[in-house]
């Protein structure tokens, strides 16, 4: 929440509000991925059982975010 709630207050003042929302969403989406990675919340197996969960865990081998 914090993360995109900063990216919003940092570019309202040059985008605008709208696309400042749009931007600081889609930053927020991407550092909540990133942090169930890291902390390892999710495991490849669970991974798998998404639609193209097989791809995803197999980007995410070569990034070393999955044993």
């Amino acid at each position: 929440g914090f993360g995109a709630y900063f990216c919003y207050r940092l570019l309202l003042g040059f985008l605008g509000n709208a696309v400042s929302c749009l931007i600081s969403v889609c930053f927020g989406v991407v550092l909540y991925a990133v942090m169930v990675l890291l902390t390892k919340s999710l495991t490849a197996e669970e991974i798998e059982s998404i639609p193209k969960g097989k791809k995803i865990v197999s980007l995410l081998r070569k990034l070393h975010l999955v044993k």
